[in-house]
């Protein structure tokens, strides 16, 4: 496969690892928008790596996340949102404000984006990539591999769900790669 034809295109239902495999491969570099079902799902590359990873959906964004696991108040993410000035993500201010440590977030950071990969292994949706688009300089990011995400979504989904043809070695990216 061409690096063009890795650039936009369709997936189902246990695809989506697949998709990674070839950016993976390629090197890929910029945002990574996964369209499912009117959610889209952005995933930040960086020489094939998975750095970041954002959600249109309400239940999968920072505040919400953090709200429902216990570590944010409503109303601290409400007043956090409404201080937010334009372009400092949320995550950073939320440091700056006192209300998370630097360790906290990217743990929480990592466990979202665990989340939010799991999602994508159960749906069928469009890709494009966008190598013009790079993860801001003061983002936090994974120091996990996209191999490793993958296999950490796979962990988290109940048996009953799990889309095994996504597990075929020619389908997704092991650990090894």
């Amino acid at each position: 496969m061409d690096a063009t034809a890795a650039m936009a295109g369709c997936f189902g239902v246990g695809e989506f690892p697949a998709v990674l495999r070839r950016l993976v491969v390629g090197m890929a570099e910029g945002r990574l928008d996964a369209e499912c079902g009117g959610v889209c799902r952005s995933l930040w590359l960086e020489a094939g790596q998975v750095r970041s990873i954002t959600s249109t959906a309400e239940e999968e964004k920072l505040g919400s996340w953090l709200v429902a696991r216990g570590m944010l108040s409503a109303r601290d993410m409400a007043m956090a949102l409404v201080d937010q000035p334009e372009g400092v993500l949320f995550g950073k201010l939320l440091v700056e404000k006192g209300l998370l440590d630097v360790e906290t977030l990217g743990q929480e950071l990592e466990r979202l984006a665990i989340s939010i990969m799991s999602s994508l292994l159960l749906v069928a949706g469009s890709y494009s990539l966008r190598p013009e688009l790079r993860l801001p300089p003061d983002a936090a990011t994974m120091e996990m591999t996209t191999a490793s995400l993958l296999m950490a979504a796979y962990r988290v989904l109940p048996d009953a769900q799990l889309p095994l043809d996504g597990l075929a070695g020619e389908s997704y990216v092991w650990a090894a790669e």
